[in-house]
Parts: structure tokens; C-alpha cells; sequence
């Protein structure tokens, strides 16, 4: 979306000065968490800590994480929107290939909230607006026999 509002940003650079300047991203505030859980347990198995304090902590922690996803459910409601909405105005050109298939395959996929697994997941809605995509490597799949 930030890339969208200021032409000529790739988001290559974005996520390398993200990287570089060490941005607050979800996966790097997940790891932050899981080593300050790490921490407070080993401080009060060391002693530095008393029990109630780390239990203090460790609810802290929790609310952070708890904010964090909720955050990125209604992130995750907002991309579903725009990927709904998008995928409904355009009409796709027809499927010539197999790697349109599995385009289409994903868009779908994504729209409907069917890839949980990959938080990360990362939509691009106009790769099919322009017309068929052209796929000249892929080998067209031989047919296979089928046994009666």
C-alpha cells in the first residue's frame, strides 16, 4: 500500500531499509517477544527475578501479543476486502495455461482467506488485468493413462 502512494518505490527497497534500519515488521516482533519470554524465564530461574515479578512480565508480554493479532486480523480483513473487490470488477481472461490456472488458482485462494498458513502472503491483484499471461517455459503436461 505505501508503495502505491509514492511512485517509483519498489518494495524490494522498502523491505531492505525496513531490514537496514530494523522497522518494527511482524515477523521480527514475533522473534522480539519469543526472546523476551526466553529472558524473563531464565531471570527468575537464575534468581534475578521473583515469581510475581516474571508473572508481571510475562502478562505484559502477553497483551503486546494479544494487540499484535489483533492487529493483523483486521489487516488480514482489510487485504481480504480489497482483494474481493478487485477480483469482483475485473472479468479474467481465459485460462491458456498452466501457470494461469495455478495464477488464478492463488488468487482465489487469497481472496477467500484459504492460505492461513502463510502470514506473510503478499497480493498482487492486477497480475491478470492486462491480459493473458504467456507461459512459454512451462511443458505442456503429458496426458496420463488411466487404468480401468
Amino acid at each position: 500500500m505505501i508503495c502505491g502512494r509514492y511512485p517509483g518505490l519498489k518494495p524490494g527497497t522498502l523491505r531492505s531499509r525496513a531490514s537496514r534500519e530494523k522497522w518494527a515488521t511482524p515477523r521480527n516482533i514475533s522473534t522480539k517477544l519469543i526472546e523476551r519470554t526466553n529472558h524473563i524465564a531464565a531471570a527468575e530461574m537464575r534468581g534475578e527475578l521473583t515469581p510475581g515479578q516474571a508473572d508481571r512480565q510475562m502478562t505484559d508480554i502477553e497483551k503486546v501479543a494479544e494487540t499484535i493479532a489483533e492487529k493483523q486480523a483486521a489487516h488480514k480483513d482489510v487485504v481480504h476486502n480489497i482483494a474481493k473487490k478487485a477480483l469482483s470488477k475485473h472479468r479474467l481472461p481465459k485460462i491458456k495455461s498452466w501457470r494461469d490456472a495455478q495464477i488464478a488458482d492463488n488468487m482465489g485462494r487469497k481472496a477467500l482467506g484459504m492460505d492461513e498458513d502463510t502470514p506473510d502472503a503478499i497480493i498482487n491483484i492486477g497480475v491478470l488485468g492486462g491480459g493473458a499471461v504467456v507461459d512459454d517455459y512451462a511443458p505442456t503436461p503429458e496426458p496420463q493413462p488411466v487404468e480401468v
